[in-house]
């Protein structure tokens, strides 16, 4: 995988009843797929994979992979503390056929640097799959630079990093490049991240306006940076409604107004209020997505 454009993690559909709605996943990737992106990540936090069943992921995954049909490349994204579990997940997904996994860094536990850092040489030893390290600021111990060049070192399979410090990105991509392609966190930081040298995006945004990420990133590749700045721009007040709680609630209201297979989400989480529903419709017109 080469880690490289426009990789959604994709939103996983519930019914009504909070069950799996597997036809409208496998309907959302045909989307994606017909939109331009470069790959896909089921599960992670977007795709609500903390709130399942490992059953539950096991048919996520496959439908993913069986949907994409190496059209285009598929990861999975999970991890945590639990390294056993992790491991174990690495080795129900592979045999699914992934073709890469995004891992994030452990959280809750105040590691040490050595022990978060030998978390991921020890993940990286125990698979073939290339990996992207999630860098997330949730995490008691995000990665600095310096251990980030330590694992690229020392870590063949490590291609690729989501970051999600952006005060420290420039600086990453600079030391990384050539070894590391470095993706995007946070979907209002796009524009600079390419400005700057990196290789692509991790948007939520894409499961919602996907055309007009595609548009972004292309643009990038074309050397019209203009543009890539005039679509974030528009882009922002839709960024700043899906983050603003539950997330991926908004996520998956934005897309219902789509007409695109969403659903609710699960508890604890609360899908948004109509008062809600009525700002993100607004938003979604200004940007030509709906009428």
């Amino acid at each position: 995988m080469n880690w490289q454009g426009v990789i959604p993690v994709v939103t996983t559909p519930f019914d009504a009843d909070g069950e799996l709605d597997l036809s409208g996943y496998a309907e959302n990737i045909e989307r994606l797929i017909d939109t331009g992106v470069d790959g896909i990540i089921a599960l992670a936090t977007a795709g609500e994979g903390p709130s399942m069943s490992r059953a539950e992921c096991v048919d996520v995954v496959r439908t993913a992979v069986q949907t994409a049909k190496g059209r285009i490349p598929v990861a999975v994204g999970f991890g945590g503390p639990n390294e056993r579990d992790a491991k174990d997940a690495l080795a129900v997904y592979t045999d699914l056929g992934v073709d890469s996994a995004l891992i994030v860094t452990p959280y809750f536990y105040p590691l040490l640097r050595s022990e978060m850092l030998d978390y991921f040489r020890r993940i990286g030893a125990a698979t073939h799959l290339p990996l992207c390290f999630y860098n997330s600021t949730y995490a008691n111990l995000p990665l600095t630079p310096d251990a980030l060049e330590e694992l690229a070192e020392d870590i063949p399979n490590f291609v690729a990093l989501k970051e999600g410090n952006q005060l420290q990105a420039s600086d990453v991509i600079r030391r990384l490049e050539g070894r590391v392609k470095v993706l995007t966190a946070r979907d209002l930081y796009m524009h600079e991240l390419l400005a700057s040298g990196g290789d692509g995006m991790i948007a939520f945004t894409a499961n919602v306006v996907p055309e007009l990420v595609v548009e972004m990133y292309r643009s990038a590749q074309a050397g019209d940076m203009d543009k890539v700045r005039d679509i974030q721009r528009r882009l922002n007040p839709l960024v700043w409604m899906l983050v603003k709680r539950s997330f991926p609630g908004g996520i998956k209201a934005a897309m219902e107004l789509r007409g695109w297979a969403a659903g609710p989400v699960r508890a604890p989480l609360t899908t948004y209020s109509p008062d809600e529903i009525e700002q993100l419709r607004g938003i979604l017109h200004d940007l030509g997505a709906i009428d």
